[in-house]
């Protein structure tokens, strides 16, 4: 059984291979590892709260094309995590996958028929220790590493991650940026040295 916070129906308003505003099945794990000041759902972090979902409930997939997985973080339920993803691509689904970064994907659910989005923890969460990037490089077209800019010193960090990986995968793969506060000079910043040097760069 894989422990989950809720599920929605609704448009998906994320970047995601898929597309953006998708109406999708939005399957919410319960429990996290991170406890980030911006987290907008305090309460599935601690997993206490849950229903405990049989992935192979196949009447729960059938009226929906796009599936999200989000959190909380899925991979704190890997092998449930695996058997869910597994039923959904026998059903054809288009599977959206959110993670914070800090646990490694597992290479039998990172294929062409999910895509993935890395939501990688900057300086204003003070959890940047906790990121893994040594298998960045396996990284592909189906992918998205997103950062949420809140400070300057996040613009900072997040370009000189974006180099790094660019270092290490010469594969095409994805960016994604939101601009959390109303800095304009963040905002300038972000323009002028995001949007008119990448034009692998998703900006929401």
């Amino acid at each position: 059984m894989l422990k989950i916070y809720n599920i929605t129906k609704d448009f998906y308003y994320d970047v995601h291979l898929w597309g953006y505003g998708k109406l999708a099945l939005i399957i919410s794990i319960a429990g996290c590892n991170l406890d980030c000041d911006t987290c907008k759902d305090k309460e599935i972090i601690s997993g206490n709260t849950f229903t405990d979902l049989n992935v192979n409930n196949l009447n729960l997939y059938e009226p929906y094309k796009y599936v999200v997985i989000s959190g909380g973080e899925p991979l704190l339920q890997e092998k449930q995590l695996i058997e869910l993803v597994l039923t959904l691509q026998k059903r054809k689904k288009f599977i959206t996958i959110v993670t914070n970064g800090s646990l490694y994907i597992p290479d039998i659910i990172h294929n062409e028929f999910v895509s993935w989005i890395i939501n990688y923890r900057l300086p204003s969460t003070n959890y940047t220790d906790w990121m893994i990037t040594d298998w960045y490089h396996k990284l592909n077209a189906n992918d998205f590493v997103k950062f949420e800019l809140l400070t300057d010193t996040d613009f900072e960090f997040a370009m000189n991650i974006v180099q790094a990986i660019k270092e290490v995968n010469t594969t095409f793969f994805n960016f994604a940026f939101t601009v959390g506060n109303d800095s304009q000079i963040l905002y300038d910043n972000f323009k002028n040295n995001i949007l008119n040097e990448f034009t692998d760069v998703i900006y929401i």
